[in-house]
């Protein structure tokens, strides 16, 4: 095939005979294939590259040595042998195009990287030192050099513009490559004609000492020139057409504009229509019926609460880290917890500033520093300075507690301000485990006499005239007063006490109409401490003080940080409807402002729940309100109630509901929904955040959903993201703040995947298996081993999602805040008017949020949660579906991109369609001060980049959701030769769970057509949009190639389409499937894969089904070397591939392959056309009995009568005819790309499909099904033997017979017009012509070959099979219709153009 292929007329200057450079990366077309697989090539390409690499430089160095005089000899030509011997030893060694191109790829593209990022950060020096802000100082000399130059005045000058930036990266990437070409790679010039003659690069022949050295520096110089000149063009070429993209959508006299606004205004239409349907806002929107600022508050709450614990748990790790190297390295004292627990000590008396009798620093900082080292201080140092911080916000939320006076609030921040960095929550085991110290005597406690004498030592230094016994019997008293309070002072609040006693959720304030407030007030915090827990450390140790700083820590920082969102979110929300009654200022809306709104159509947030009647309270409720817990009364709380100043009001049903979570019950009903809801969890998380494979696909495929925004270019921040995300507020406080935004505003720490199984792993209920399988968990991620490993890839996991999405946001920031500058606008000095402007324009979402994130940060952050999957954002419904333990996996992924696909085309059109109205330009005017007439030009400006942005929006979502698929596999197919009939083989061939996906060769089809694909579906996530689609066409082809009517066809292909997109959302889970497995489909997968014979013993059938069910649980790192199948241990790809172990169908494995797999997410499919259509013919085997037995079944019945027989018989030879005309279209596809007649009969051997049928097949004549003796014995027996009653005393063989004759050579797949048998039942039954009967082999002998399992179906499968048939059964008899109506329509219309019409309308 590659002898006949022509280059098309755009490569002509190719020559015949040409063999491609080496670094190009192409491959001579050989006669012998290599053994080599394509990934494994692109692995072993990978690591040549980094040799070329080193190679590049030391063949340099040894050329410039021996110029100089310095060395002599051969030492050049031992350097190259010895990278050349090494790359042979260590099998790096591509022999695949594929292989050879990612060795250039890595040769010359990881130097390249350097380059930009060495520019990158030049640059970033430059802005730094112009805006006056610190970034951190570089630790390496790629780093020093890089800001040194951005700070000189001639960076100033180069980074300052694209042009210069574009200057140095090319000068930067053709000295790279100077340093980093190997002698063996040859220029462009040696091949092509059209480059210049003096870029060829000169032989070496005989060539030693200084004339090789002189060679090689000049060929050196011709391949860095060669880079330099195509960076040079790219650097040309992409911002061309990125402008021309770019001015076709911001032109006005393109039309683009007017036609995106008027698709703009039908989405608007259609969004209006369907916010009036209650049932799709609550279960299909992000927000549900929560008014949209308040769904955003609520999320933004949340995401301040866990942001903040991350960043906690950031800097817990960091201690341990730290601590663990100090015990181990340093010779502390003590072993083991011994010595953990002495340092745990010392760490809590550092943070919390404990003090002796004396009132001296226990441990000073000095002290400190000696024991465990800077590293443990420094860490030690931040955890406190993240508590001054957060100390600081709390600050706000004193200020505003409702029922604390002025006093009392300075008093509380004086002792903060104070205590800044030192404050820790206590924590007791008396709280957090009330059962260990239930019923017990706190006399009989050993610490109890020690405890009362130091807290009676106490009362006496604070009042000497006191009496030694009086103090004795009050410090008594007091004591075990302690331990019958609910709740200690200064400890956890009464909240958690009375959950961990109680066992049940609290009554008032936290149960309302069976639900639980998601967000918590931290009142104990502004509760004075008790002088007598600091200085009685016998009665801290009683309680069992848990002396364990991470613990403490974490507590704190989350008690504060939920206490400030929360207070924000309640705040945010009571400020919405505050009185406007002179008099009622700082309350919520009276009953009688609220009634009158609501009369009036509006509907406010909250209304006063003081002083009303119970008809008011009725009436509010019938209306839709609830109330928002109780006013304490036994205790005044500093922040006014659980749901602080919310508390007691009536508050809008839609807007509770966001604020509480539906409280569940301790049934085992719901015992067993959980557990079952957590091995869902726990199975998902194997296959998936423990699988490396797939934290590679992660965060490849992020890849694709940058691009889908138009954010991919020279330009986007792949150097600076990875500072944001290691940022603090010190060193670079930037990139703090946007690290902090997307942190406060939920949109980091979001990865779908990740976020769903911690949700289902939170399933679970008070007492019982679901909740000793949470601590369980929680112990074992504890351990060191294991649980440090699943705590790296949850991180790994989660920063593939994080990093891109910052990418995303520093891309969305930058382009709006280029466009604002030609308005002579600053993004992140926007005054209030002017952000308000924006938002009225529909650019910005909102103006202000309760994390008080800047308008800049706070727009990119909306974009990117708008933009890109984000799991707050995932609506009820498919929550609700999450929860059922059988069906789907990651099922919110899908719905997110379905989400995010419509954002991204809805915000498009909105860009494409922006135009500066008067409002706009007025305020503009009136922001900067100008004229109408400048502020009009530079609104029109603004617009401009506006709808650019619009236009690289949509053309980026088409490029990655739909050109691109399609443009990697056409590029691969154009490489291999790939003919359009092998193309359409590789879908044909392609087991059913991939139809519809983009499957792509990696290899040419040798002349048995085996070849190697992949399915690029699992790397891009937009491909659920178009897979359906897909679908669809395939299964419309397939109908037609079949003869189906073209409603027919339609229908099928609709149908198809629906299975396909409802795919995630209804295929059994996991675990569920392997339950099903070994139960209802009775020990077969639904590939048909055996997991044990039916005969085996019941010991051995259960035992596999174990080891099966426990294979969904078996982590994907684990498979690649120890798998489950067949319900058995086998050996992994990996270990086969050391082990050099076939798999049981005879394939092999190779490490090179497996690395390459991991580095590319892409996993090889074997493609075996032969061994394919073997498993065709077994499975048409078994369908053709199945037909047969439609016929026998019916003629074996007693009641049967001719008719019933006769259409029994038609029937039957119909779905024969159906299933022979299936496997047909696979051997003519198999035919069409070059298989032969020989190959197709030798692949079909010993699968029950005869030599006569294949050539029946070969020539498209069909051999009805015959009589059997079988049948007639039977009959014949039932009636003479066991002298049954029978309607028929025999079978009516001439009646059938006629119909067989009618049958015999008609076409199995008909031509244009089918051809319909010419049959009429005759009147009566005639005796039985014996030279009409003839045996059929279908109830022949046995046929003693085992042929492939036949796929059994999911438990859904019967379901949609039913539909399908339905959809074609009316397809059918509509098709007819549509047909006649097609030819008929015309006439009728008197007008024959009108057939054009209807042939528009059929396409």
């Amino acid at each position: 095939m590659a002898e006949e292929y022509i280059p098309p007329k755009s490569l002509g200057f190719v020559e015949d005979g040409y063999i491609p450079p080496k670094s190009l990366g192409f491959v001579k077309e050989e006669q012998e294939e290599s053994d080599q697989s394509v990934i494994g090539s692109i692995a072993r390409g990978a690591g040549a590259g980094v040799v070329d690499i080193a190679q590049g430089i030391a063949e340099l160095g040894a050329s410039g040595l021996t110029a100089a005089g310095v060395l002599e000899g051969q030492e050049q030509e031992k350097t190259t042998k010895f990278f050349e011997d090494a790359k042979t030893a260590m099998g790096l060694t591509p022999e695949r195009t594929a292989g050879k191109i990612v060795e250039t790829i890595v040769n010359y593209g990881a130097p390249g990287i350097g380059v930009f990022s060495w520019v990158s950060k030049a640059d970033k020096a430059r802005r730094a030192l112009k805006a006056g802000t610190k970034i951190p100082d570089p630790r390496s000399w790629f780093g020093k050099s890089a800001a040194a130059f951005g700070k000189s005045d001639a960076g100033k000058v180069l980074t300052s513009k694209r042009a210069g930036r574009a200057a140095l990266t090319t000068m930067g990437t053709g000295v790279a490559d100077v340093f980093v070409s190997p002698s063996t790679n040859t220029t462009l010039a040696d091949s092509w004609d059209a480059m210049p003659e003096g870029l060829q690069t000169e032989a070496e022949d005989n060539l030693t000492g200084k004339d090789l050295a002189a060679v090689r520096l000049r060929n050196k110089f011709r391949l860095g020139f060669e880079g330099a000149a195509f960076n040079l063009a790219g650097e040309i070429i992409l911002p061309v057409a990125g402008a021309t993209i770019k001015g076709i959508g911001s032109s006005e006299l393109s039309g683009v504009p007017l036609l995106a606004r008027g698709i703009s205004a039908g989405f608007d239409g259609l969004g209006r229509l369907a916010g009036k349907s209650d049932f799709l806002k609550k279960n299909f929107t992000a927000n549900g019926m929560a008014p949209e600022e308040v769904a955003v508050a609520v999320r933004t709450a949340q995401g301040i609460s866990e942001g903040e614990e991350a960043a906690a748990s950031k800097l817990i790790s960091e201690y341990d880290g730290a601590l663990k190297k100090a015990i181990r390295f340093q010779n502390l004292p003590g072993r083991g917890k011994a010595a953990t627990q002495k340092a745990y000590n010392d760490t809590m008396d550092f943070m919390t500033g404990q003090t002796n009798d004396k009132k001296e620093l226990v441990m000073p900082d000095a002290t400190f520093l000696k024991l465990y080292g800077p590293k443990v201080k420094v860490a030690v140092d931040n955890m406190r300075n993240k508590i001054t911080d957060l100390t600081k916000e709390f600050e706000t939320s004193v200020r505003a507690a409702p029922n604390l006076t002025k006093k009392q609030a300075d008093d509380l921040i004086l002792e903060f301000d104070t205590n800044q960095g030192v404050y820790l929550r206590r924590l007791y085991e008396m709280n957090l485990n009330p059962d260990k110290f239930s019923g017990i005597d706190p006399k009989t406690l050993p610490q109890f006499k020690a405890a009362v004498q130091q807290i009676a030592d106490i009362k006496q230094n604070k009042n000497p005239t006191m009496d030694t016994q009086t103090a004795y019997q009050q410090a008594e008293q007091h004591v075990l007063s302690m331990f019958n309070k609910d709740s200690i002072e200064g400890g956890i609040d009464s909240a958690i006490t009375a959950k961990n006693k109680l066992r049940f959720v609290e009554k008032g304030a936290n149960e309302v109409a069976g639900r639980t407030s998601l967000f918590k007030l931290a009142s104990g915090m502004l509760e004075s401490r008790s002088e007598y827990l600091s200085q009685a450390p016998m009665l801290r140790e009683m309680m069992g003080e848990i002396r364990n700083p991470k613990e403490a820590f974490l507590r704190t920082v989350d008690d504060m940080s939920n206490t400030i969102a929360s207070q924000r979110l309640f705040d945010d929300i009571s400020n919405n409807s505050k009185s406007l009654i002179q008099g009622n200022e700082g309350r919520a809306m009276s009953y009688a402002e609220g009634v009158a709104k609501i009369n009036a159509g509006g509907r406010p947030f909250v209304v006063d729940g003081n002083g009303l009647t119970d008809p008011m309270i009725k009436d509010l409720v019938e209306n839709g309100y609830v109330k928002a817990g109780e006013i304490p009364t036994k205790k005044i709380d500093p922040f006014g109630g659980k749901f602080g100043s919310l508390t007691g009001n009536y508050v809008a049903s839609e807007i509770f509901n966001s604020l509480t979570t539906p409280g569940r019950s301790s049934s085992w009903v719901q015992e067993a929904l959980s557990v079952s809801l957590q091995l869902k969890g726990a199975s998902q998380m194997t296959k998936t955040v423990l699988n490396p494979l797939s934290q590679v696909r992660n965060f490849l495929s992020n890849v694709f959903v940058v691009g889908a925004n138009g954010l991919l270019g020279r330009n986007m921040g792949i150097f600076e993201s990875g500072g944001v995300l290691m940022a603090n507020a010190v060193d670079s406080p930037e990139q703090f703040r946007l690290l902090k935004a997307m942190r406060d505003e939920g949109a980091i720490g979001q990865n779908i995947q990740l976020n769903e199984m911690k949700a289902l792993f939170q399933e679970q209920t008070e007492l019982g298996v679901s909740s000793a399988l949470v601590k369980g968990g929680a112990a074992l991620r504890k351990t060191k081993g294991v649980g440090t490993a699943i705590k790296f890839m949850e991180k790994t996991y989660q920063l593939g999602d994080d990093y891109w999405k910052v990418v995303g946001a520093l891309g969305e920031k930058a382009r709006y805040g280029a466009a604002m500058r030609k308005a002579g606008l600053d993004i992140d000095n926007l005054d209030d008017a002017m952000q308000q402007a924006l938002k009225n324009s529909g650019l910005a979402q909102r103006t202000s949020s309760i994390a008080g994130t800047d308008f800049g940060n706070m727009l990119a952050t909306d974009l990117i949660k708008q933009t890109m999957p984000t799991y707050s954002m995932v609506p009820e419904a498919i929550k609700a579906l999450r929860r059922i333990p059988v069906m789907g996996n990651f099922i919110s992924f899908p719905a997110e991109i379905i989400r995010t696909t419509g954002n991204i085309l809805n915000r498009s059109v909105k860009e494409l369609s922006f135009k500066a109205d008067d409002a706009f330009i007025e305020q503009l005017m009136r922001s900067k001060n100008i004229s109408k007439e400048m502020a009009t030009q530079q609104a029109n400006a603004f617009a401009r980049q506006v709808r650019g942005i619009g236009a690289e929006r949509l053309s980026g979502y088409v490029a990655m959701a739909a050109v691109a698929p399609m443009g990697i596999r056409d590029a691969s197919h154009t490489m291999l030769g790939v003919t359009e009939e092998e193309e359409n083989l590789l879908q044909k061939a392609a087991p059913p769970w991939s139809l519809g996906n983009t499957l792509m060769y990696i290899t040419k089809p040798d002349e048995d057509l085996n070849a190697e694909a992949v399915d690029l579906s699992y790397m891009l996530p937009y491909e659920f949009m178009y897979a359906p689609a897909r679908a669809a066409l395939q299964i419309y082809q397939e109908k037609g190639e079949l003869n189906a009517n073209e409603a027919n066809q339609i229908a099928s292909g609709a149908f198809a389409a629906f299975k396909k997109f409802a795919e995630p959302f209804a295929s059994e889970s996991l675990g569920a499937e392997r339950l099903l497995d070994v139960t209802i489909r009775d020990g077969k997968t639904q590939t048909g894969a055996e997991i044990y014979e039916s005969g085996e013993l019941l010991g051995d059938r259960l035992q596999k089904s174990l080891v099966h069910v426990a294979g969904a649980f078996m982590p994907g790192a684990i498979e690649q070397f120890t798998t489950v199948k067949g319900g058995e241990f086998k050996q992994g790809r990996s270990t086969r591939a050391l082990t050099d172990t076939p798999s049981k169908s005879g394939d092999d494995y190779s490490i090179a392959e497996e690395a390459g797999t991991m580095l590319t997410g892409l996993r090889p499919m074997k493609v075996n056309i032969g061994r394919t259509l073997g498993y065709n013919g077994g499975a048409y085997a078994a369908d053709r009995s199945s037909s047969t037995q439609i016929f026998t079944k019916v003629a074996d019945d007693n009641d049967a009568t001719v008719e019933d027989i006769t259409d029994a018989y038609f029937q039957a030879n119909e779905a024969k005819r159906s299933h022979q005309a299936r496997l047909k279209i696979k051997i003519d596809a198999a035919l069409a790309a070059g298989m032969t007649k020989g190959q197709v009969r030798q692949a079909f051997k010993d699968t029950g499909v005869t030599s006569k049928e294949l050539n029946n097949i070969f020539r498209n004549r069909y051999d009805p099904i015959k009589i059997s003796r079988a049948l007639l014995r039977e009959v014949s027996r039932e009636v003479n033997v066991k002298k049954e009653s029978r309607i028929l005393s025999r079978v009516p063989t001439q009646e059938v017979n006629a119909i067989r004759r009618s049958l015999i050579n008609t076409e199995i797949i008909a031509g244009e017009k089918p051809v319909e048998p010419d049959y009429v039942p005759p009147q009566s039954l005639g005796p039985v012509n014996p030279s009409d009967y003839v045996p059929p082999q279908s109830l022949g002998p046995v046929n003693t070959v085992t042929t492939p399992p036949e796929p059994t179906e999911s438990f859904i499968a019967p379901v949609t099979n039913a539909i399908s048939g339905a959809v074609d059964t009316v397809g059918e008899g509509f098709g007819n219709l549509y047909d006649r109506a097609r030819t008929f329509a015309p006439g009728l219309l008197g007008d024959p153009k009108n057939q054009s019409i209807v042939d528009r309308a059929n396409q």
